[in-house]
């Protein structure tokens, strides 16, 4: 998702077939990539799909704001997506779990049947909008309440802690596999 020349958020789907020309984008980019739990997911998914080092692995993270990593440095809790923008801006996944991501993708997969990728497509699209809701949120009030107690931070916070673990750790021990088999 990136912004466009009226001001609207634009929506591109990356697939296997233009999965290189995306993380060569990412990698040249000269500014932060905004994820949610993508220094754990995307980026090694990307990277491990690529067949790229861990260098750009490295690369890549460094460069990565994970609202995942920024949420659990500041509250010591580990919390997914959906919880975090259903809380913060009352908007939900379409999907209730990754594993009927998996499903309709071999559904896809198998019938060729486009609905399916639609579907999945759409599931994305509403990822990335949650994800940019949930940093807007963040980046507006600076704060959030967790079990009664108000955690608030500044926008270097943001800088800074949403991709400290990769900072003090490699690539975190973890591989990815490969999601388009």
């Amino acid at each position: 998702m990136e912004p466009n020349d009226q001001h609207k958020m634009t929506y591109e789907y990356i697939g296997i077939e233009n999965l290189q020309e995306f993380v060569q984008q990412m990698l040249d980019f000269d500014g932060y990539i905004v994820g949610y739990n993508n220094i754990y997911f995307d980026n090694p998914v990307c990277i491990f799909n690529t067949g790229r080092s861990a260098e750009d692995l490295q690369k890549l993270n460094e460069k990565s704001i994970d609202l995942y990593v920024l949420i659990h440095t500041l509250t010591g809790k580990r919390m997914w997506l959906n919880k975090v923008s259903e809380a913060l801006v009352a908007v939900s996944k379409t999907l209730e779990s990754g594993a009927e991501w998996e499903v309709l993708y071999q559904k896809y997969i198998e019938s060729g049947d486009e609905k399916f990728l639609e579907e999945l497509k759409q599931y994305c699209k509403n990822d990335v909008r949650m994800t940019a809701l949930v940093l807007l949120y963040l980046m507006y009030f600076k704060k959030v309440f967790m079990e009664w107690e108000e955690v608030t931070f500044t926008l270097e916070d943001v800088i800074n802690k949403a991709n400290r673990e990769i900072k003090e750790s490699t690539a975190g021990g973890r591989t990815a596999q490969n999601i388009f088999e």
